[in-house]
């Protein structure tokens, strides 16, 4: 599992500090006539911890992903790995980005799965059935 874990990603915690668990992080599940959408805020769990809890809780895999990755400050060999869970463990699922993917990120993706990934700037409409 991996998680987030930023050193100024904290919550306070008595006296101290302590990593922050992540409880606030929030995505939506839509069920569409296309399979699962996921509509992500900004994915401080980790974009694969959130898909593997979609698949647990929902008995499917995600068919979109749309929103913020929290990818922007992946490295290359992360980024692949990323990759290749999408393709292989989840049959890479239409990507709509934005926000905290981060330009690195949308650019790995879009080579490892072409028209499949789509810029989604904040006022973007989507309509699925």
């Amino acid at each position: 599992m991996h998680i987030c874990s930023k050193a100024r990603h904290y919550v306070p915690d008595g006296d101290g500090w302590q990593a922050g668990p992540y409880r606030d992080d929030v995505s939506m599940v839509i069920e569409t006539q296309e399979g699962l959408v996921v509509i992500l805020g900004c994915c401080h769990a980790g974009l694969l911890n959130t898909l593997a809890h979609v698949r647990r809780t929902f008995g499917q895999d995600t068919a979109i992903v749309i929103g913020g990755t929290h990818l922007v400050e992946a490295d290359r060999a992360y980024l692949d790995h990323v990759a290749g869970v999408l393709r292989d463990t989840y049959r890479s699922p239409r990507l709509y980005l934005n926000h905290c993917t981060g330009k690195r990120a949308f650019v790995v993706l879009t080579n490892a799965f072409g028209d499949r990934v789509t810029n989604c700037p904040a006022g973007t409409v989507l309509a699925f059935d």
